[in-house]
């Protein structure tokens, strides 16, 4: 099993619920997936919307069946705008926390 074999089979593992890092022996497996981690963790910013100029907040909507996961694609709940506001995913705060 090459190292993007072993890759695949460790990231089918975290899908079904299991902790990857309990089982994840192999070095360079372990970069990339703490790699994988910091590019899917989003990027706290302020957004707003392209279209009606409106500020965009990122929360969770239970109403909805939205737990606000990591995303790209931002929805404007004042004129239904979609955009895609970096390559990276990003998360729409209402003020940003210089910590």
């Amino acid at each position: 099993m090459n190292k993007l074999q072993r890759y695949i089979a460790l990231m089918t593992l975290n899908n079904a619920g299991a902790n990857i890092f309990d089982v994840c022996l192999d070095s360079d497996v372990c970069a990339l997936e703490a790699e994988n981690e910091r590019l899917l963790k989003p990027i706290d910013v302020l957004l707003f919307c392209p279209s009606c100029k409106e500020q965009h907040v990122d929360a969770p909507e239970p109403e909805n069946d939205w737990t606000n996961p990591p995303h790209r694609k931002h929805l404007c709940h004042v004129c239904g705008n979609i955009w895609k506001a970096a390559e990276v995913p990003t998360n729409g705060v209402a003020i940003l926390n210089r910590e």
